[in-house]
């Protein structure tokens, strides 16, 4: 008979041997990785060095997909570089249609900072998915360089004070192109990106001097998906900066992707460990919406807009019962037409009816991307394209209100949504408060 003790300690051995096996680096070389660019053409492994650390780099537009397609509970971690948005895809059902959490580097320290997406037939709705739950404020590493004498009066006219931070990067030592910018981020607080030199500054007023600090630096991250979670980390590896309790793909193993955008990405010590699966655990019950936003609507095949001809092409969608579906809107009462057509492109009709006891005036808060024609009971109440405001055209709950004269019994209303120029945004939220549906 063995001796359990042995047996044991053998047994924590190989777990010991087997965890740490699935730590370590995947190695970068062309049997782990598929990489494709902008018109999705394979295109070389391009292994480079940053700051003497071997990564896998990938110019703007080129996408790496590791190679074992059935990740679906692990844990990751990496260090990434880049100047502008790198990200990371996960649980890709095909490579239009995945998880998606990248880095807005610089958006440092704001509450932008961070972004996580579901992306359906390819649509990047960062729109849609914003702050509290799905963006996050990060402060992501710098390195100092230098400080150069002198202060800088942003009391100065525009042109002036631009040219004096360029004349301070130059003293610094920092080579700058033509086509460097340079904005204010606060009293004293400037940033300088440089994306023809790949360079990322900050300037730090200081009592008789100019600190500067590179921007393009290794970020150590962390992601965790288990279930419908995913928990992501940012250098502090035990505390999470991003908590997503309820993905929105479906939950399947899937490809795993490395991204950027814009401008080019670096990634190293890629490490990823597969969890146990949940096959034992039950299901969560599915998030509802709360009362008052109007989340069941019939949904339209989508047409090409034509405003001068707008009612007459309503009309003829309205009159034809045929390609019309239902949907229901996301726990936060948001609908994303990226999710229903092949292409996030046109226009579609939503529908949906609005029962009410007496006639009475109720408020609609809603908001939406891109354009939007709202319509009571065949009556046009609301027709308008996106305003940028502070927020950057982000769909938030209640951004636009206008009132709802209900009559009594049911009430038709629709709303016809245009998708905007860059394929990516479609999508609103509405609701009534007060409102109970049937």
């Amino acid at each position: 008979m063995k001796n359990p003790t042995i047996v044991l300690l053998t047994m924590l051995l190989v777990i010991h041997t087997n965890t740490c096996l699935s730590q370590q680096p995947l190695p970068l070389n062309p049997g782990n990785w598929h990489v494709e660019d902008k018109d999705m053409q394979s295109r070389p492994l391009d292994i480079s060095t940053l700051y003497g650390r071997e990564c896998m780099h990938l110019p703007p537009g080129q996408v790496a997909y590791y190679k074992d397609s059935s990740l679906m509970n692990f844990r990751m971690e990496m260090d990434i570089a880049g100047i502008a948005m790198p990200g990371f895809g996960f649980r890709g059902r095909d490579k239009q249609n995945y998880e998606y959490i990248y880095l807005r580097v610089l958006s440092d320290n704001q509450e932008d900072a961070l972004q996580y997406l579901p992306v359906f037939n390819g649509g990047l709705s960062w729109q849609l998915y914003n702050y509290p739950v799905y963006e996050k404020k990060v402060s992501f590493p710098k390195k100092y360089v230098v400080s150069v004498a002198g202060n800088i009066n942003d009391q100065d006219p525009q042109e002036e004070m631009i040219e004096e931070l360029k004349r301070t990067l130059r003293s610094g030592g920092i080579q700058q192109s033509e086509s460097v910018y340079i904005n204010q981020t606060g009293p004293g607080l400037w940033k300088s990106i440089d994306p023809v030199n790949l360079s990322l500054h900050y300037l730090d007023q200081a009592a008789d001097s100019m600190r500067i600090y590179n921007g393009l630096e290794w970020i150590h991250v962390k992601l965790k998906v288990k279930g419908c979670e995913a928990l992501f980390y940012v250098e502090d590896m035990d505390t999470p900066v991003m908590e997503i309790e309820n993905l929105k793909q479906e939950q399947a193993p899937g490809l795993l992707s490395f991204r950027n955008i814009m401008v080019d990405s670096y990634f190293a010590n890629i490490s990823i460990e597969k969890l146990e699966n949940l096959a034992d655990e039950s299901e969560p019950e599915p998030l509802r919406p709360l009362p008052d936003f109007l989340s069941s609507w019939e949904l339209s095949g989508k047409f090409s807009r034509d405003d001068k001809h707008l009612k007459e092409q309503i009309d003829s969608v309205m009159s034809n019962s045929d390609g019309w579906k239902q949907i229901h809107a996301q726990e936060d009462g948001l609908i994303n037409l990226s999710k229903y057509f092949d292409v996030t492109e046109g226009t579609a009709i939503l529908k949906t009816n609005i029962e009410s006891r007496v006639d009475r005036p109720v408020k609609l808060l809603f908001d939406y991307s891109e354009s939007l024609t709202v319509m009571l009971n065949s009556k046009i109440v609301f027709s308008d394209s996106l305003r940028i405001r502070d927020n950057e055209g982000r769909v938030m709950d209640g951004e636009e209100e206008i009132a709802l004269d209900l009559v009594r019994g049911t009430n038709e209303l629709l709303f016809i949504l245009t998708s905007d120029a860059y394929r990516q945004n479609w999508g609103m939220v509405a609701r009534i408060p007060g409102h109970s549906r049937p």
